[in-house]
């Protein structure tokens, strides 16, 4: 009987745990940044580098087969630039319509900056990437601000025909419980894991 108190008492510890919730800072300014404050932790995404310390190189290992997802992946977390941001917000737009959706209605968003300058080489070029900008930014804070109830932002795209290179800046506060993320992502694995099965026997059934 002991013991069942005991580890009643861990799981309502753990659950209380879960339900804290994680604070998480995502920047871009040239590069993304992401910075996550859960109870006394703090992370810092990619990680900050202390004076005087030199960054760890990665060495080179051989490709293997399941890279190129994350090959892309690591490509889209280095983007740079106005195109960046503008790809990481296209990507978003996706992900949103799909099983992320669920996650992203648990998530607390109040506060949301969003400053895009469109400049190319010519006037034509600048027009072009403003129009396209513009879809792509307003398309995703809109899925955005529908899925999570987000009042608090300032959204701004302009062009600027004088300067040869535009710039991006993005600042954005969300809260969100451990405790929802994990139960998508189990919710998520549990549907792919059915999806596989499905597939596996509909193969099996052909075949025979």
């Amino acid at each position: 009987m002991l013991a069942v108190w005991i580890i009643g008492g861990v799981l309502v510890l753990l659950v209380a745990l879960l339900l804290c919730p994680a604070h998480v800072k995502i920047g871009y300014e040239n590069s993304l940044s992401v910075q996550l404050r859960w109870l006394f932790l703090h992370f810092t995404f990619p990680r900050e580098v202390a004076e005087g310390e030199e960054p760890v190189q990665q060495q080179e290992q051989p490709q293997q087969q399941n890279s190129n997802k994350s090959s892309a992946l690591k490509e889209l977390w280095r983007q740079k630039g106005p195109g960046g941001l503008l790809e990481l917000l296209r990507r978003f737009t996706q992900a949103a319509a799909g099983p992320v959706k669920k996650l992203l209605s648990h998530i607390l968003l109040y506060q949301l900056e969003l400053k895009i300058v469109v400049a190319e080489e010519d006037a034509a070029q600048t027009a072009l990437r403003y129009g396209y900008a513009c879809s792509v930014v307003y398309t995703a804070m809109g899925a955005l601000a529908a899925i999570t109830g987000c009042k608090n932002h300032d959204i701004s795209v302009t062009a600027d025909f004088d300067a040869q290179q535009g710039h991006a800046r993005l600042m954005a506060k969300l809260k969100i419980r451990p405790l929802f993320v994990l139960t998508a992502g189990v919710s998520f694995a549990l549907r792919y894991i059915g999806s596989v099965v499905a597939q596996k026997r509909k193969e099996a059934a052909q075949s025979s």
